[in-house]
């Protein structure tokens, strides 16, 4: 396999809130205390405001997407889960006259709790010809693909002679809403078309052509499906191919990766795509009684225990 470094995530869910506004000012918000229990939630609070305004978060592990703004808005805040300790973070909002403070507490996961991890997905599709179904993948197919994942990661055996597994306490769901919280007509997929099909896979995972496409890494797993070219020499093909996660500074280090000084990755900072790449040529690939080497599902399952740090059993960690 083909890996690149990669920064772990942070994810989120949908929760509205609401309140009453100050029509006697040129800036006001619907709620200026949310308190939370310790699940990652993705928040909404109404912006009235006069001109243009601006919100900044004193903590990382209240994120705000689109901090920039002109007029009424709703702005979206993405909090992580809280397996730490009690925590509170202040939200600030700024006109040109005025300025509000939003205060998020959040509570800590009771003890004896085990946490339960929702991921959220986007499935970037590549396609130069819509008419082709190996470029232009139904909707259907990925969410049937990441159902059978789920089933893979909570231990369930899915063909003859398979090993009993492991639940691992995390599912891999279908993202809902973009990154500025506006629903999606099609939950977990995006369709982009391009120019050129079959793409290199290596000069995608490595260079920055495409690093547009990425949506915030620190909020959903992005995998892209697209053509790969074949390996001229070899005439081999590559199934699948992803980036390893970077142990983040302050965290628990994660034997075998690469420690960063930073806490928060951002956009900008993106050298090349930070994703998982499936050959789309065989994504209809599937196991029937037994096991097929081609089976996409395997593969994108392979490919996102590589996103959050698991080496090939035996072979890479001894130098």
């Amino acid at each position: 396999m083909k890996i690149r470094n990669l920064l772990f995530l942070s994810l989120g869910l949908l929760l509205a809130s609401c309140g009453d506004d100050d029509a006697d000012t040129s800036l006001s918000v619907s709620q200026t205390s949310l308190s939370l229990d310790y699940n990652q939630k993705t928040l909404t609070v109404d912006i009235k405001a006069v001109g243009s305004w601006t919100a900044t978060s004193n903590a990382t592990w209240c994120r705000i997407p689109k901090n920039q703004g002109e007029g009424d808005a709703t702005l979206t805040l993405y909090v992580d889960g809280n397996i730490d300790a009690d925590r509170t973070a202040t939200v600030n909002i700024k006109t040109v006259s005025e300025t509000t403070n939003i205060t998020v507490q959040q509570t800590v996961m009771p003890s004896g709790t085990e946490y339960h991890y929702e991921i959220p997905v986007i499935f970037h599709v590549l396609y130069k010809d819509a008419s082709d179904a190996n470029q232009y993948v139904p909707q259907s197919r990925l969410a049937a693909m990441l159902e059978k994942v789920n089933a893979y990661y909570k231990g369930e055996v899915l063909y003859s002679g398979g090993d009993d597994g492991v639940d691992m306490n995390m599912e891999f769901v279908l993202a809902t809403v973009d990154e500025e919280g506006n629903a999606l007509s099609t939950p977990g997929v995006e369709y982009v078309q391009v120019n050129t099909m079959p793409i290199d896979m290596e000069e995608f995972m490595t260079e920055s052509t495409y690093t547009s496409l990425v949506w915030d890494p620190n909020v959903y797993v992005n995998v892209m499906l697209y053509n790969f070219t074949a390996d001229e020499e070899s005439g081999s093909v590559v199934l699948g191919v992803s980036h390893f996660p970077y142990t983040l500074a302050g965290s628990t280090a994660l034997e075998g990766l690469e420690t960063v000084n930073y806490t928060y990755l951002t956009q900008d900072n993106l050298k090349f795509p930070m994703c998982v790449s499936l050959n789309s040529l065989s994504i209809y690939e599937e196991s029937g009684e037994y096991y097929n080497p081609k089976d996409a599902v395997v593969t994108l399952s392979h490919e996102l225990g590589h996103y959050f740090g698991l080496y090939h059993a035996f072979n890479e960690l001894e130098e």
